[in-house]
């Protein structure tokens, strides 16, 4: 079993959980809740709040009681902080998404910086990169399914930024610059542009740790 994983895939809550990473955990979203709800309860005390239509559903979920659904012109968002910084540290990034039949290309994550991170589909690929100095670090081999959830894990490990979908590695590239640290968004590329449509489920943050190298 990965560390900070349940038997069936699902994020640990906390150190009480035997995550042996949860003092490097810095979000953790579990995204649950009842239908229409907009509270996003982050297990480690962060504020997120929606924009737009975003909210929680109880009728499309990967684990627990719910998911966030997001209409194509919609996020979650919270304030940057010290726990935010991603620097040139490893890190992993992760999520259940389960994109819309239909949907056109969105953005996944984007920590608003000039050189934050940013997730997003191009071409129906997952693209990784550095916004404005290496837009595209590291594109998919292939890209996440449409109409069912898939796990999308982004790592960064000493030298290497790394997609997994699913656990298996689609793509990494040689990265040795430093993200910048911002506002964090989850289901859009920069505000008004790229949302997602569709679902996210356990999103998670842990800096400092590349969980996954194989």
């Amino acid at each position: 079993m990965i560390a900070g994983i349940v038997a069936g895939g699902r994020p640990l809550v906390s150190a009480d959980a035997q995550d042996p990473y949860w003092s490097s955990v810095t979000t953790l979203l579990h995204l649950d809740g009842s239908e229409g709800g907009t509270t996003f309860v982050d297990q480690k005390g962060a504020a997120w709040s929606a924009t737009g239509a975003a909210k929680l559903t109880t009728s499309v979920k990967k684990y627990g009681t719910a998911s966030l659904i997001l209409d194509g012109s919609s996020n979650i968002k919270r304030t940057a902080g010290l726990d935010t910084a991603l620097g040139s540290a490893p890190f992993t990034l992760e999520a259940w998404i389960y994109l819309d039949v239909g949907a056109s290309d969105a953005g996944l994550f984007f920590a608003v910086s000039g050189s934050g991170l940013t997730v997003e589909t191009v071409g129906g690929l997952v693209q990784v990169g550095a916004r404005n100095t290496t837009p595209n670090i590291v594109t998919s081999s292939s890209g996440l399914p449409y109409g069912a959830f898939a796990h999308l894990a982004i790592v960064r490990d000493t030298t290497n930024v790394t997609i997994f979908i699913d656990g298996v590695n689609k793509g990494s590239a040689a990265h040795a610059g430093s993200f910048g640290n911002g506002d964090l968004q989850l289901g859009s590329y920069t505000s008004g542009y790229k949302y997602l449509k569709g679902k996210i489920d356990d999103f998670r943050i842990t800096r400092g740790v590349a969980r996954y190298t194989s």
